[in-house]
């Protein structure tokens, strides 16, 4: 049984009650601080990439699957997971494909109708998939590529800013080392409609092409 980390806010501790009511041997890493309204980080030390990396560290040099507390999963979610990942234990696996990426032109209704090699940025951390080593590979990368992006932005507090943010540390890591990971379709997860605890002003309805439910 692969290992499942959930990433939270005890904002949401209702929600991952819900995932681990599910999910019982599911290991939970907690944001360390308490949000403010519309600012994503406190002087304390936590933010949610802090938060993430510990959760990388946490996989260590092993296999995981990643939720984020607002995940919503499919009924027998690690069942078929499993089959994703027996099929493709070395492959990154996408298990939340967001509306906004569906394929437009010529390919687009062969592609977002079944499951598919992906290329493009990454997009989201609702719920994925790393295999053995690679999350050390992206913990590793980390240290940099934070140091390259706090320069390009020219700010001093990085942790709440929008491109400080764990889903794009895993696209610019999958851009680096020119790798494509694998989209399961349907979704075997979707976004939970809820108020974003880093920035209420985002939409609250980012949801999957489709959700197999």
């Amino acid at each position: 049984m692969t290992p499942v980390i959930i990433q939270a806010v005890r904002e949401r501790e209702n929600f991952v009650g819900d995932l681990t009511t599910v999910l019982p041997h599911a290991q939970v890493v907690w944001d360390e601080k308490t949000y403010q309204t519309g600012l994503g980080v406190l002087p304390n030390g936590g933010s949610p990439i802090r938060t993430f990396l510990r959760a990388l560290r946490m996989a260590g040099e092993g296999p995981a699957i990643y939720l984020e507390d607002d995940a919503e999963l499919c009924g027998s979610f690690e069942e078929y997971a499993d089959l994703e990942i027996r099929e493709r234990p070395n492959s990154v696996i996408q298990f939340f494909w967001p509306a906004a990426r569906k394929f437009k032109g010529k390919d687009r209704m062969d592609l977002n109708s079944r499951s598919h090699w992906d290329t493009r940025p990454w997009s989201a951390n609702i719920c994925f998939y790393l295999p053995a080593r690679v999350s050390a590979c992206v913990l590793e990368f980390a240290p940099s590529w934070m140091a390259k992006t706090k320069k390009a932005a020219k700010w001093d507090s990085y942790e709440g800013h929008h491109g400080m943010d764990q889903d794009t540390l895993v696209a610019d890591w999958l851009i680096a080392f020119r790798l494509r990971y694998w989209i399961c379709y349907p979704s075997l997860a979707d976004h939970r409609v809820s108020v974003s605890t880093i920035n209420p002003h985002r939409p609250n309805t980012r949801r999957a092409v489709r959700f197999i439910g």
